[in-house]
């Protein structure tokens, strides 16, 4: 009986190497699939050089029989709300959690969970059972709670909080630094008059920490902090909300009107930009405008000053926080808050055009 083409490639493979080290496809067998001692030092390099011909040849060690014998299955599961806790996240983000994890051939099983279902101790960990995950990691925009904490200890699984600010197990982006540097910047060009259009939802980190630093940052200047809430009109949009806010602004005097604006997302820092240039002010030279986002996120073609954060280093970060997880499973991790950089994409910001 003819074999099927992936076994008998793998043979293939085995008895190759096995010629090239001089030693026995069965010991190239246990070698790839964790089964040979590696005490003493030559039995050691014999077996790195036997797993990198092994990768540079394409092999893959049966999965199912390693899992048997060492109780992992070998990948860990990458979890995303649903519904007021979806969870947006780029392609960029996603190759990197992918990247970072097959460097410690790992692979990823993404899934999507209702609030109910994660709060849920006795469907979650059957469901992830069913998964064949070691370890956990969850993308979800609402504040934690109490039933679903216990759903997700009920589970055992090592856990890491993606975008998340956590005192340990998490992963994000440092959001109050960012606000912080880019009203520095926006000092430095003797802007004096600098508004902040708040945004986002009330319960993740990146609203509450973007306000406080700016807050500080116009504090630590000396200056008046002017933060905007565009309370939600039925059947206004966003744009004509910032219109409407814009235009009170430009009638009560081009002396009080902000020369600056910090957004909170693109589709604001767009919004704003569009509604300058109805009212006729010029950006930059009379209303600067700066916003926080991911590196790849260009609404409408927007090219706009932004303090940008790597997403592909976002997704990197966390799955090296998982991995060292699933090697110390109980060993609390310190969190880690990304930084974010300026990126000139476009002119938008420049000093006012008269003295502020």
């Amino acid at each position: 009986m003819a074999l099927p083409p992936s076994l008998s490639a793998a043979r293939t493979i085995l008895a190759t190497i096995a010629a090239e080290v001089g030693v026995s496809t069965r010991t190239v067998y246990r070698v790839l699939n964790e089964r040979e001692g590696e005490v003493w030092s030559s039995a050691s390099k014999r077996g790195e050089r036997i797993r990198a011909l092994a990768h540079t040849l394409g092999y893959k060690p049966n999965l199912a029989a390693r899992s048997t014998r060492t109780g992992r299955f070998g990948q860990v599961g990458f979890v995303m709300g649903m519904g007021d806790s979806a969870s947006s996240f780029s392609h960029v983000f996603l190759k990197g959690l992918h990247d970072g994890l097959s460097t410690a051939e790992i692979a990823l099983v993404a899934t999507r969970m209702s609030d109910e279902l994660l709060a849920s101790s006795d469907r979650l960990p059957a469901i992830l059972a069913s998964l064949s995950v070691d370890g956990l990691m969850l993308l979800h925009h609402k504040p934690e709670t109490a039933a679903m904490r216990r759903a997700l200890n009920r589970c055992g699984l090592p856990l890491v909080w993606l975008n998340d600010r956590r005192a340990h197990d998490s992963v994000c982006y440092d959001d109050h630094q960012a606000a912080v540097d880019a009203i520095t910047r926006l000092h430095a060009l003797r802007h004096r008059r600098i508004a902040y259009l708040g945004g986002g939802s009330a319960d993740h980190y990146s609203s509450r920490e973007r306000e406080a630093g700016y807050r500080a940052a116009m504090a630590a200047s000396g200056l008046a902090d002017n933060v905007v809430e565009l309370a939600e009109t039925a059947g206004q949009s966003l744009h004509e909300r910032v219109e409407a806010w814009l235009r009170a602004a430009v009638a009560r005097s081009a002396k009080t009107r902000p020369t600056a604006v910090l957004c909170y997302s693109g589709e604001q820092a767009l919004a704003i930009q569009l509604a300058a240039g109805r009212l006729g002010i010029a950006v930059p030279e009379q209303l600067s405008i700066v916003y926080c986002a991911q590196d790849e996120a260009r609404p409408a073609g927007l090219t706009l000053s932004r303090m940008y954060c790597e997403s592909h280093r976002l997704g990197m970060a966390s799955a090296e926080m998982m991995v060292r997880k699933l090697a110390q499973p109980r060993r609390r991790q310190p969190s880690v808050a990304l930084p974010y950089a300026w990126w000139e994409l476009g002119t938008s910001v420049a000093p006012p055009s008269a003295p502020a």
